[in-house]
């Protein structure tokens, strides 16, 4: 008997070998990024920044480049003052945080841990220099990159980090004067 082909166009792309191949060459590459992560405390867990619940002490650089960003204004000019006004919003962030699901807690938590490792900063936010080296305009830049980018997840990094921005702005008492907003709705015991 006699092996016939199969028909045209149900052919595998890929022969034996070289699924082999690709399998052994993902296995290999997973094991190094396994080990990088290792050797670069990637895996360990971060300690909490003081008198923070949810963020820890690499996300702070990040965030007070990225928040007032994404506020455009909202802050105030004076220098003395737009130091206690990040302050307060970088609390009202992290109560925000504490705030959520822990699973949107988490993914949150996956995307700073990415905005911050140097191996993805660079190549897929366009941040090269550490946050401790940067500042407003590097966090608008990253908004700018994530708001315009073609891929989803981009744009969806953006979404969560200008949304959190503008709700921890908003539920900052100190800030409903300003714009009127008389705040959170709270729960009246009948």
């Amino acid at each position: 008997m006699q092996a016939t082909s199969p028909p045209p166009g149900t052919q595998p792309t890929l022969s034996r070998r070289e699924l082999m191949r690709l399998s052994g060459a993902g296995t290999v590459a997973l094991m190094l990024a396994g080990t990088a992560a290792t050797l670069s405390g990637c895996s360990r867990e971060a300690a909490l920044a003081q008198g923070f619940r949810v963020l820890r002490e690499q996300d702070l650089p990040l965030l007070r480049c990225v928040l007032p960003a994404a506020l455009a204004g909202a802050l105030p000019a004076n220098d003395d003052v737009r130091a206690a006004a990040e302050a307060n919003l970088l609390r009202s962030f992290d109560q925000l945080m504490w705030d959520t699901s822990p699973g949107v807690r988490s993914i949150f938590l996956q995307l700073l841990d990415l905005l911050n490792l140097g191996i993805t900063r660079g190549p897929l936010f366009g941040q090269w220099a550490s946050w401790e080296n940067a500042g407003e305009a590097e966090g608008a830049a990253l908004l700018d990159r994530l708001a315009g980018s073609r891929v989803g997840f981009l744009r969806g990094a953006y979404n969560g980090l200008a949304t959190m921005a503008m709700m921890a702005w908003y539920l900052d008492a100190a800030n409903q004067s300003i714009t009127r907003y008389p705040g959170p709705p709270k729960k009246v015991v009948a």
